[in-house]
């Protein structure tokens, strides 16, 4: 439930005012656009005459907010791992709030916005390697989230667990593992839904997207195996 209910926040916030700091116009000093220019999705998705917005890629803009809603969801969700069982909920909603805020939405607007942290002619990596064709000579490259999901949830996940410490009774008392058959169902799912975030990455029905997800499925097939054989050969081999 609490997974739940923090999804509940996000997307609160993203509606709210996150997609207009992540993907509007040009960010204060290139970190966060203007978080009340389109608030409650104003002009973004239906214009003042009824007319529906449409989008960078061909079709309606509110396909991609919602896409890109999921994205900021799955981030958080990522984090609750590092604090699981040790953190009042109450504070756990508002850390989701403050971190969507904060930390998950203005990043966006860095990589994803043509911002700070982009392959922009204006931006860091333009004046580190030079600029070709009008962007960075050697642009950095986020297709899926590599470093707005996976490098932003993992280091903001370690930094919680730091600072909220292990639990009380650890080591002190027996661990019971999880169900392990509940497990492999989670990651299962999870699975098919990475294969959508990464396909629906190229914006498109076409080769990238269906590279991305061959690319999905055969890394994934790979670690698991490595996993399996991790497994047999420390309960079955010596």
């Amino acid at each position: 439930m609490s997974i739940f209910k923090m999804f509940f926040v996000v997307i609160v916030a993203y509606i709210g005012w996150g997609w207009s700091i992540s993907f509007r116009h040009h960010g204060v000093a290139g970190v966060f656009a203007h978080p009340f220019e389109f608030f409650g999705l104003h002009n973004a998705v239906i214009t003042d005459d009824r007319n529906i917005v449409d989008g960078s890629h061909g079709y309606a803009n509110v396909i991609d907010i919602g896409f890109q809603l999921t994205f900021a969801a799955i981030a958080t969700a990522l984090i609750s791992g590092a604090n699981a069982e040790r953190v009042k909920f109450g504070t756990w909603l508002t850390f989701v709030g403050l971190w969507v805020t904060l930390v998950y939405c203005p990043l966006v607007c860095m990589v994803w916005n043509d911002d700070l942290l982009s392959a922009a002619s204006e931006d860091i990596a333009a004046h580190l390697f030079g600029t070709h064709d009008g962007r960075a000579a050697i642009a950095p490259i986020d297709f899926a989230g590599g470093s707005v999901i996976e490098v932003s949830s993992g280091v903001s996940g370690v930094v919680l667990a730091l600072v909220v410490g292990k639990r009380r009774s650890f080591l002190r008392s027996p661990q019971r593992p999880h169900n392990f058959p509940m497990v492999m169902l989670g990651a299962a799912l999870l699975w098919f839904a990475w294969l959508s975030f990464n396909g629906g990455s190229a914006f498109g029905a076409n080769g990238t997207a269906a590279l991305a997800w061959m690319n999905t499925t055969a890394a994934g097939v790979a670690e698991l195996l490595g996993l399996i054989e991790n497994i047999d050969c420390v309960t079955t081999t010596p």
